[in-house]
C-alpha cells in the first residue's frame, strides 16, 4: 500500500514538474534591459534616452539601465553594441553619421550589417551657433562669414567628434560659403558648449537638441539650421539655405542591438519603438522639448545607415577626414 501511494505520489509530482514553466520559456524581458550610449552623460544621446525612457519602459514592461561607453568620437559605445550579447537584454543608440564615418575611414570593427536595427526615433539637422555676447560681435551668419573669410582657417570652430555629422556639416559649409576654419574636436556637446561660452572657441556646429537649453536661456544666437526649410519646432531660426548657403544635413538617432536578437525581444522592440510616435503622451513631450521625430522601421533604418554609408564613401575617397 506504501509503495502504491509513493509511485503515485511520484508520478503527479512528474506531471507538475512538465507542465510548469521552464526557465528557458519565460516571456522576455524578465529583467531589467542595458541601454548602451556612445557619449557622455548630459549630451544628446543621454538627453534623448531620459525622454523616451519612460514610454519605453511601460511598453516593454522592464526598467532601461543607461550605460555610457564615451571615447574614440563613439566608436567605443557602437563596438560595444555590436559585440554585446546577443540574448535582448543588451540594446543602445545609434548615431548616424557618427557611426559610419569610422566604418568608412576603417577605424571601427563593425559594419552596417552589424547591427539588428529596431526603428529610428530622431532627425536632428546640424546648426551653427555663437555665444549670444561673444567678442567679435558676431550677430548672424553673413557676420561669421566675413570674419573667416578674413581670418581664413583661424576661426576656431566647436564640434563633437571627427567624422560626424556635425564636422560633415563643417566640411559642406567649407565649401558652400567659401571660407576655411580651425576645427577643434571635443569629446561631446557638453564641453564645445562650455568652451564657446566662454570664449574659447568662436562658434560651435552643433545640433538643436543637444544645446536646447542653451536656445530657450537666449544665451547663444543661432546663424543657421541644416534643414530644407525653418521647422515647426524652431519656427524663427534661419536655415542656411535662406541664406544663400547650400547646406543641408542631418542627424538620425534610433535603436539597435547585436546581431542574433532573439525574434521575441526583436518584435517586441521594433513595436515599442514604433508606439512612441504614436503615443500622444510622448509626443506631447517631444513637442514640448522640440525633439524632431523621424520614425523609420528596423528595414527603413537599416537602408539609411547603408545609403548614408555610400554617400560618406564617396566624401572620403574625395577627401579623407
Amino acid at each position: 500500500m506504501i509503495r502504491k501511494f509513493v509511485v503515485a505520489s511520484f508520478v503527479v509530482f512528474a506531471c507538475l514538474c512538465t507542465l510548469s514553466p521552464t526557465p528557458s520559456s519565460a516571456a522576455y524581458p524578465e529583467r531589467s534591459i542595458q541601454l548602451i550610449m556612445a557619449y557622455r552623460a548630459g549630451g544628446g544621446s543621454d538627453r534623448l534616452f531620459r525622454g523616451f525612457q519612460p514610454f519605453l519602459e511601460k511598453k516593454l514592461g522592464q526598467s532601461l539601465l543607461p550605460i555610457y561607453k564615451p571615447g574614440a568620437d563613439g566608436v567605443i559605445g557602437f563596438t560595444e553594441i555590436a559585440n554585446a550579447r546577443p540574448n535582448g537584454y543588451f540594446v543602445g543608440i545609434l548615431n548616424n553619421p557618427s557611426s559610419i564615418a569610422p566604418a568608412v575611414a576603417g577605424n571601427a570593427q563593425y559594419t552596417v550589417d552589424s547591427f539588428t536595427y529596431l526603428g529610428n526615433i530622431t532627425y536632428e539637422p546640424p546648426i551653427l551657433i555663437v555665444a549670444k555676447n561673444n567678442a567679435l560681435n558676431i550677430k548672424n551668419l553673413d557676420d561669421f562669414i566675413k570674419y573667416c573669410k578674413n581670418n581664413p582657417g583661424k576661426t576656431t570652430v566647436g564640434i563633437s567628434g571627427i567624422g560626424n555629422d556635425e564636422h560633415i556639416a563643417l566640411r559642406l559649409l567649407h565649401k558652400a560659403a567659401g571660407i576655411s576654419t580651425k576645427v577643434v574636436p571635443f569629446d561631446g556637446t557638453a564641453a564645445g558648449s562650455v568652451s564657446m561660452l566662454g570664449g574659447h572657441i568662436v562658434a560651435l556646429m552643433t545640433s538643436s537638441f543637444a544645446v536646447l537649453n542653451l536656445i530657450e536661456q537666449d544665451e547663444v544666437i543661432v546663424l543657421g539650421v541644416g534643414s530644407e526649410q525653418r521647422s515647426k519646432e524652431f519656427p524663427t531660426q534661419p536655415t542656411f539655405r535662406e541664406q544663400n548657403v547650400d547646406l543641408v544635413l542631418g542627424g538620425i538617432r534610433g535603436i539597435v542591438g547585436p546581431v542574433g536578437m532573439p525574434e521575441e525581444a526583436k518584435k517586441l522592440w521594433i513595436d515599442a519603438v514604433k508606439s512612441l510616435h504614436t503615443d500622444p503622451e510622448y509626443l506631447e513631450f517631444a513637442k514640448k522639448t522640440k525633439t524632431m521625430l523621424l520614425y523609420l522601421d528596423d528595414k527603413q533604418f537599416k537602408e539609411f545607415c547603408q545609403d548614408l554609408y555610400d554617400k560618406y564613401k564617396l566624401l572620403w575617397d574625395e577627401e579623407k577626414w
